[in-house]
């Protein structure tokens, strides 16, 4: 009997569903997505999204609509310092969420 080493995925469908989303809007308006992960830290947001020829970016975490908890303590730590220190960090739940985030980042 063959053996799988594939572990079930602790991110919600409806998150990474998200995320996908999130990545082919950034394309559709020129701009491009990068995974963030900090290196000995928790807590980075999903996504850095950055428009070059608009000379604009944000910090990006997706989690789905349904998601009673939002933020963990250490995600919203982290937010809190990226947002103290001036970084553009936000949080999108809902595919019409994404739509209005890149309508007020680039426009369209």
């Amino acid at each position: 009997m063959p053996t799988s080493c594939a572990r079930r995925s602790a991110v919600p469908r409806k998150e990474i569903l998200n995320e996908e989303y999130l990545k082919k809007r950034v394309k559709e308006t020129r701009g491009d997505t990068r995974k963030v992960k900090w290196v000995g830290r928790r807590g980075a947001p999903d996504r850095l999204c950055a428009w070059p020829t608009l000379g604009t970016h944000a910090f990006v975490e997706v989690k789905e609509a349904d998601q009673p908890w939002g933020l963990q303590d250490h995600q919203l730590r982290e937010h809190n310092f990226m947002k103290g220190s001036g970084m553009n960090t936000v949080v999108l739940s809902t595919k019409e969420e994404i739509d209005i985030f890149i309508r007020l980042k680039t426009g369209q």
